[in-house]
């Protein structure tokens, strides 16, 4: 099995060009996850289902939620995607087998900000992971 190392590693350029939200989505989204943005009642599922932006016009879709189940394959390695997105608020893993204890310590970069973290039926996840949250307010 051949693993795409490309959705994995953070691209600097593409963060530039369309923001960290979108490049964000575009991560979580290639790699199983779906988003909510701000303002929105619904989820994007799908990475098609992106608007296409211009640089202007990409701050207007700010990521609040963020959810990862079972068919979703984020792991620590892509987190730094979470940087500079401000708006994320409320993020749940359910039952997401790529996440991690390294996961969740790498979580502080949204302390400022996260609001509602759940954590449901992920087995890499131990009461160690669970104990690194408590910089988390």
């Amino acid at each position: 099995m051949q693993f795409c190392v490309d959705l994995l590693i953070l691209d600097d350029d593409r963060i530039k060009e369309i923001g960290p939200n979108m490049a964000c989505a575009e991560w979580l989204m290639k790699n199983g996850a779906k988003v909510r943005w701000k303002g929105c009642k619904e989820y994007v599922r799908h990475y098609d289902c992106l608007p296409n932006t211009t640089p202007i016009h990409h701050e207007q879709f700010l990521i609040q939620q963020v959810y990862a189940g079972k068919e979703a394959s984020i792991s620590h390695l892509g987190f730094s995607y979470f940087k500079n997105c401000k708006h994320i608020s409320e993020v749940e893993f359910d039952g997401c087998n790529s996440i991690s204890n390294e996961a969740l310590m790498k979580l502080d970069i949204m302390r400022d900000y996260l609001t509602s973290l759940k954590i449901i039926n992920c087995v890499n996840v131990s009461d160690q992971g669970i104990i690194s949250l408590e910089h988390l307010q």
